[in-house]
């Protein structure tokens, strides 16, 4: 099951992932791997991420990390944190676990990488252009191109729910 989960996480079906990564982890007594258990929590977290559930993705990449002991799971549950922009809470949250200040500098590196891979993406450039028409006073233009973003976004989710 978990092979069909990563399967749906490797295809972007983030919504079925998920769903199939929650129904393993109530058989979780079952599986009796504690690594196996954070993996799948891990995995789960990156469904969630990408499904926007940002607080349940950071507390499943907390809990992946209590299980599997893995430092990517803890990583990541900082950078879903780091993306709510509150950098005195990431600092703290990182004293808890008495991470060094290099952990927080790469931190901030893989964050900044993500932002800039989000640059790139053809999606930014359309609200850039969008925001751009508003600004401008433009807004049927901004309508017509805010229009174009949402059915593409509305297309993606319901290839994802399939």
């Amino acid at each position: 099951e978990k092979i069909k989960g990563d399967c749906f996480l490797a295809y972007k079906r983030y919504i079925k992932a998920a769903d199939i990564y929650e129904e393993l982890l109530t058989k979780e007594a079952e599986i009796g791997n504690k690594e196996l258990v954070g993996n799948i929590y891990h995995n789960h977290g990156i469904a969630l991420a990408h499904n926007l559930e940002i607080n349940e993705a950071r507390l499943s990449f907390l809990t992946a990390f209590t299980y599997n002991g893995n430092m990517e799971s803890l990583k990541a549950s900082f950078l879903v944190l780091a993306s709510q922009g509150d950098e005195s809470r990431v600092k703290k949250e990182m004293q808890k676990y008495n991470l060094p200040y290099e952990f927080y500098q790469d931190l901030l590196e893989e964050f900044e990488d993500t932002r800039e891979d989000i640059r790139n993406m053809s999606i930014y450039a359309k609200v850039e252009k969008a925001i751009y028409n508003k600004n401008q006073g433009n807004m049927v233009g901004y309508d017509q191109r805010m229009n174009i973003i949402l059915n593409e976004l509305k297309d993606e989710f319901r290839e994802q729910a399939i």
